[in-house]
């Protein structure tokens, strides 16, 4: 993964595991209600920049 491209996906990668990570556990907390369509948008967004790492040949 020398690519810088495929450097910077993985990191963009990493940032939304961890927001994924940070709502699930204000879901679980009962801080945050209905944030089920953000997740799905982490999850789309993740399945993109998945795509174009493949795309990159990452």
């Amino acid at each position: 993964m020398s690519n810088p491209g495929c450097v910077e996906l993985k990191k963009h990668l990493d940032h939304i595991a961890d927001l994924e990570k940070f709502v699930n556990e204000m879901m679980h907390q009962g801080i945050v209600n209905g944030w089920d369509t953000v997740l799905e948008k982490f999850a789309q967004a993740r399945g993109e920049i998945e795509q174009k790492m493949r795309d990159l040949g990452c």
